[in-house]
């Protein structure tokens, strides 16, 4: 089985290197975005309810002390808030705000290489198919006394690299949809959240 992986990575010639290199870069990045969110709890309507309770009843130190044994974006602009809760209100927008773009920028890191793996295998297997062809046609030019797997080889070349860019790319799409999907989500409920506690300030101070 290896010894036939081996000679399929040989056959498709030397633009199988930079495609082997991209698989592995995809397959790297795929897991440890996948594990990032897939470990990533972020109870942002619960957290932001017992928030709001606390708030109300006056216990601001107990909403801070609750912000911080939680964890993930929407506790992290909660806590920033929180910390700017004396501040004039656009003060505690700015915080919150470069705070939100902070965890925003953490969930997207590394998806534009994904996106650039979707675009280049591809790109990559289609150079294979281009040089695979020249390579057939000079064996084609010098063709006497030459034997028909001269020319097979160059055939191979093209298809196996075309081949090899789809089988990297296709499954990197649906891995990027997913993940842009889910960071949608989350960017969504964090927007929500932080207009919420922005409320609940302006609401706090009302009272005061």
């Amino acid at each position: 089985m290896f010894a036939a992986v081996v000679d399929v990575l040989v056959k498709g010639g030397p633009v199988m290197i930079p495609l082997g290199f991209v698989s592995v870069l995809a397959v790297a990045i795929s897991l440890e975005r996948l594990w990032y969110f897939a470990r990533l709890r972020d109870h942002a309507d619960h957290l932001m309810d017992q928030l709001r309770l606390l708030v109300h009843e006056g216990r601001l130190l107990e909403a801070m002390q609750l912000i911080r044994r939680a964890n993930g974006p929407t506790a992290a602009v909660l806590a920033e808030g929180l910390a700017a809760w004396d501040r004039p209100l656009d003060e505690v927008r700015a915080r919150v705000e470069r705070v939100g773009q902070e965890e925003v920028a953490k969930m997207e890191a590394r998806m534009a290489w994904l996106d650039a793996i979707v675009t280049g295998a591809p790109m990559l297997g289609l150079l294979g198919t281009v040089t695979g062809i020249i390579r057939s046609f000079r064996i084609l030019a010098a063709m006497e006394g030459v034997e028909p797997s001269g020319l097979s080889s160059g055939i191979a070349e093209a298809l196996i690299t075309t081949a090899a860019g789809l089988i990297i790319a296709v499954p990197v799409l649906f891995i990027y949809v997913y993940l842009s999907g889910v960071i949608d989500r989350r960017v969504s409920a964090l927007n929500r959240t932080a207009a919420e506690f922005l409320q609940l300030v302006s609401e706090a101070r009302g009272r005061s």
